[in-house]
């Protein structure tokens, strides 16, 4: 009924009868003995349902029918039988991609060679940040951040990044990174001298409280730059597929802040500008006029949820959800509870919108921090939602949370 942030669900194509058996027999041949605790399996059926091994599509729709979701994909190819993958979270798109051994966790079925898949696993990344103003900076090169959302590290060996124009054929290769952890954050410069401009960087942002660990990678070459007129940056692995893009518009000056894309959305344009004090922005060590959060991204609040309770007095149902902030940075007011796929049975009597700029759309939602307010480090906030629901039949809904700008609506 319900998936948590991160969490990937598998839905299998079979009946209700049948489910029992096809799920215990999915399990045992992908994971034999230890299937992963927690993993969620569900389970569809339809006359006019069925994924053809020739071509296909899968399309998400809400209760009220409108579509949240959909991908494409070609003809499935001969032994060893590889899933499409779509580890990169494009949305609207064909998917060419097929699962191999160790890329977003792709393994071997436990009991089937010929199987490979990453059933429950998604190693993802997104380019997270970017500030094409930098080369004008005393750090000489423009830069952007790339962060692993997901829960497996993931090796950018062969990657290579292109501007605007998404060619894998004009790309750079990134240098000086291999590996980035889940939860890491890296910074990739536009330099061909990295060591000398990973100096300059560090020193113009952090002086000398500089973080441990952080990692500064580069790239170059061909007519790739980025433009503070309007840009883009785009990540190829090794093989050329299309893994994490973002496009912007034109830069601000005085001060100068960077594109953040920290909320994690993928194949989107990035309009937010960093605040001083939202998801871990501040300003330049040695610029007061730059401001940007390299090397940070700040945690979503984890939820927790009551049951429902119905008032009498009002004839609504009622639930408290508590927000709890489990990341090392505060978090920054306004922050929206989004209540996605609400049943159709039931209405928020209390919302504070809906959503019109952050997909999916027309999803009821209420604030549960004040614009400026701060949530620090294992703080709590509690909403109250009210429902209104005559047939009295089951509430469901996807919980969301946005931490957004004080200018930027959900």
């Amino acid at each position: 009924t319900s998936i948590a942030p991160g969490e990937s669900v598998v839905f299998m194509e079979t009946t209700a009868a049948n489910f029992p058996g096809v799920r215990a027999l999915f399990l045992s041949t992908w994971f034999g003995a230890t299937p992963p605790p927690g993993l969620q399996v569900g389970r569809y059926s339809g006359s006019s349902v069925g994924l053809s091994t020739g071509s296909d599509a899968v399309v998400l729709y809400n209760p009220s029918g409108v579509v949240q979701a959909k991908v494409s994909f070609g003809a499935s190819p001969g032994a060893p039988f590889r899933s499409f993958d779509n580890g990169v979270g494009l949305n609207l798109v064909p998917i060419s991609q097929l699962s191999a051994v160790g890329v977003n966790g792709g393994f071997v079925a436990a009991t089937d060679v010929n199987e490979i898949g990453s059933p429950g696993r998604v190693a993802s990344l997104v380019i997270s940040e970017v500030a094409p103003w930098s080369s004008g900076s005393a750090v000489g090169s423009d830069w952007f951040e790339v962060t692993n959302t997901g829960a497996l590290a993931i090796d950018i060996a062969g990657w290579k990044v292109d501007d605007g124009s998404s060619s894998f054929a004009a790309a750079a290769v990134l240098t000086g990174v291999s590996t980035i952890a889940p939860g890491e954050s890296a910074i990739f410069l536009e330099t061909p001298t990295a060591a000398t401009t990973k100096e300059a960087f560090l020193a113009h942002w952090f002086g000398s409280a500089r973080p441990a660990g952080l990692q500064v990678g580069a790239y170059s070459g061909g007519d790739l730059g980025l433009s503070t007129g309007g840009d883009g940056v785009s990540l190829f692995d090794a093989t050329g597929a299309l893994r994490a893009r973002v496009s912007f518009g034109a830069s601000v000056a005085n001060p100068s802040r960077s594109f953040d894309n920290g909320v994690g959305s993928n194949d989107v344009a990035v309009t937010t500008l960093s605040s001083v004090g939202v998801r871990g922005a501040f300003t330049a060590a040695a610029d007061a006029t730059r401001i940007a959060s390299p090397g940070v991204v700040a945690t979503l609040p984890t939820l927790t949820f009551s049951g429902f309770v119905f008032n009498r007095a009002t004839r609504q149902f009622v639930q408290q959800v508590t927000l709890r902030n489990d990341g090392s940075e505060p978090l920054t007011g306004p922050i929206y509870l989004v209540l996605d796929a609400l049943s159709s049975n039931a209405t928020l009597a209390n919302k504070t919108g809906v959503t019109g700029v952050r997909a999916p759309f027309g999803s009821s939602y209420v604030r549960a921090v004040a614009t400026g307010a701060t949530l620090a480090p294992g703080a709590t906030a509690t909403v109250v939602l009210q429902f209104s629901n005559p047939t009295l039949a089951a509430i469901t809904y996807a919980p969301r949370v946005l931490v957004l700008a004080a200018n930027v609506a959900p």
